[in-house]
């Protein structure tokens, strides 16, 4: 009885600590009015750390509109901290510095995303991973779904790029994103500047980890629980390009953003 109670206690700790106002300017300060404002879950679930997590409706879709954050998994086992590349499960913090943590998430390798599940390309995915619970890692398909809903149109199975639609995913303040300081991101000839981050799914560069970190400030990067070919698939923004890259990686560290069961 003492157990139930202690879990019940615990939950209810985090639920409490997910409670937050309204932002009235989800998108980020770029001070532009005009700005579609999207459907925000506020503090929509915590992780095991007690870390709470916006999310976004997309579509039919609800996603964190956060990167993940966790030292742990759902059950409490630990995901240590990584220096170099390794096929062992590995986080990595942002540019090398912790203190980037509370803003661009953790990068995490592959294998600790999956926790030892099987790839998948169903939707929804099936695979927790290293999700909270009741939320997934996004299978390419529902990557994809998300993609199509926000472009209206059926993007085409391409490798690289695909569509034009990478400055409705970028989030944080302006400057974020190297070299776009004046111009909005990702998405350096982005033309139509009131659509950036018009869904709320407020993508920042976090970059990835490869034996060392690359791209900080200029390109984010996000999991997949599927594979093409040989390597999982994931999705890439750039801050001079207008579309949304979609290719494979092997044992890089990316962020990760997790979607409602």
């Amino acid at each position: 009885m003492r157990k139930i109670f202690m879990f019940w206690f615990a939950a209810s700790l985090l639920v409490a600590a997910c409670e937050k106002e309204p932002d009235d300017n989800p998108g980020g300060d770029d001070g532009n009015d005009t700005l579609p404002h999207p459907e925000i879950i506020y503090r929509a679930v915590a992780d095991i750390d007690g870390n709470c997590y916006d999310a976004v409706k997309i579509g039919d879709q609800v996603w964190m509109s956060e990167n993940l954050r966790t030292t742990r998994y759902a059950n409490g086992d630990p995901i240590p901290m990584g220096v170099e590349s390794s096929t062992d499960p590995c986080r990595y913090a942002p540019d090398g510095d912790e203190s980037q943590v509370p803003v661009y998430g953790y990068l995490y390798n592959w294998s600790a995303v999956m926790h030892g599940e099987t790839s998948s390309n169903a939707v929804p995915s099936g695979v927790q991973g290293i999700c909270p619970n009741g939320w997934h890692v996004p299978s390419d398909s529902e990557w994809t779904a998300m993609e199509n809903f926000i472009t209206d149109a059926n993007l085409p199975d391409y490798i690289v790029g695909r569509g034009d639609h990478a400055g409705k995913l970028a989030g944080g303040e302006l400057g974020t994103w190297v070299q776009c300081r004046n111009f909005g991101a990702p998405g350096y000839y982005y033309s139509d500047y009131t659509e950036r981050n018009s869904t709320g799914f407020s993508a920042l560069p976090a970059g990835y980890f490869l034996d060392s970190i690359i791209k900080f400030h200029e390109r984010a990067y996000f999991w997949s629980s599927s594979i093409l070919g040989q390597h999982p698939v994931y999705r890439r923004l750039e801050y001079n390009k207008t579309y949304v890259g979609r290719n494979s990686f092997y044992n890089a560290g990316l962020s990760v953003r997790c979607l409602r069961d």
